[in-house]
């Protein structure tokens, strides 16, 4: 029977929380050094790509930082709070995230799974509280939890979970080569468009609050889409809800975040959502039926003229939050006139499949999350 002990997260290892180096010096920035902010996709086990990258001029600035890989970074700021990553090659991360370089005695992977629990619980915080959640480097350092006493048995458990997360990581790689298919199809079907036509004309701006009846709904904020995919299907309590979580959607429409749009929070609803809400921030597109399909309309949406056009208009206003809005996005000129049928049987074909994996992707995280706790609390034994 394996041994237990209470610590603090503190216990396992030395508590890093992220610096950004001087944004006004140019040459802090460009180079091979991954720098890791909220904004950056935290949806999968490993640390992603990142947007931005420093220089090893730029580390100078914040070398007490750097974090080896096998570190384990938890976001602890606004929406985004209780996302979790584990680093595969030395990062830096902005002030927004605290992180866990382990002691030799505990096993790397163990924590970054026990953190998901206590980044799930951090994350409640983030959906009841009426403030700006912040969760500083003491309370996490402080943060009580459970382990087991020897590195081996927090080896085995981990080990469990990583081959669940190894395949849905194997499915995320296919689902790639998907969207990339689905990308040549439609740049190839724009080569054949002889006419030119508004976003606006496309598609429909949706602003449906009417009430939600339903006693348990999915909350979805505009971090929680995210290139396509819906990042969460937790279902929260229909009582005491933010303000903000009023929009209704349905299959086939297109959630987008007005702010920050080069972040690609977007999503495609392949599923039936009536007891989902969406927060305000985000934009319900949905494609006008005697125009365009929806799986088309989402080409057009997420390619990279729109996009681009879309942010760099939101770029160059003031304001704490780059933000813009549907009229901003509409306004875009794209091609069109080709025939529709046969790029529309592709797409859907594509996106059926995409679909597939993920939810394959989702009972697969459904079980390891109904695992996880069960492990890490001692209810099953390895």
């Amino acid at each position: 029977m394996m041994e237990w002990k209470e610590c603090t997260i503190g216990d396992l290892g030395k508590i890093v929380t992220g610096k950004t180096p001087k944004t006004s010096i140019p040459e802090n920035y460009g180079g091979d050094i991954s720098f890791l902010s909220p904004s950056d996709d935290m949806s999968n086990k490993t640390a992603p790509l990142t947007a931005k990258t420093i220089t090893e001029f730029g580390l100078k600035e914040v070398k007490n930082s750097l974090l080896p890989k096998n570190s384990i970074c938890v976001s602890c700021i606004g929406s985004d709070l209780g996302k979790v990553v584990l680093t595969d090659r030395p990062i830096v991360t902005n002030q927004q995230i605290n992180s866990i370089i382990t002691n030799e005695d505990v096993d790397a992977d163990y924590v970054y799974y026990l953190m998901t629990i206590v980044g799930k619980e951090l994350n409640f915080i983030s959906k009841t509280s009426t403030a700006v959640p912040i969760v500083n480097k003491s309370t996490f350092s402080n943060w009580d939890i459970k382990i087991p006493k020897e590195k081996t048995d927090q080896h085995r458990i981990a080990s469990i979970l990583s081959s669940l997360d190894s395949k849905i990581e194997t499915n995320n790689k296919i689902n790639a080569k998907l969207e990339e298919m689905a990308q040549v199809l439609f740049k190839s079907w724009l080569e054949q468009c002889s006419d030119e036509i508004l976003i606006k004309d496309l598609a429909d701006n949706i602003n449906d609050t009417q009430k939600c009846n339903a006693g348990k709904v999915v909350l979805i904020n505009s971090s929680d889409v995210t290139e396509g995919n819906f990042e969460h299907h937790i279902l929260s309590d229909n009582n005491n809800l933010k303000g903000h979580f009023k929009r209704r959607f349905k299959k086939g429409d297109i959630l987008y975040s007005q702010v920050r749009p080069r972040n690609r929070h977007w999503g495609y609803c392949q599923f039936d959502p009536n007891n989902y809400l969406a927060s305000t921030q985000l934009m319900i597109i949905r494609n006008k039926p005697e125009m365009i399909s929806s799986s088309l309309l989402y080409q057009y949406i997420i390619w990279d003229k729109v996009w681009l056009e879309f942010t760099n208009k939101t770029e160059t206003r003031s304001g704490t939050f780059p933000q813009g809005n549907f009229e901003d996005l509409s306004a875009t000129k794209v091609p069109y006139g080709a025939d529709r049928q046969k790029i529309t049987t592709q797409l859907d074909a594509i996106r059926d499949k995409i679909y597939n994996y993920n939810e394959e992707n989702l009972r697969l995280s459904q079980l390891r999350d109904t695992l996880l706790p069960k492990l890490m609390n001692g209810e099953i034994e390895i």
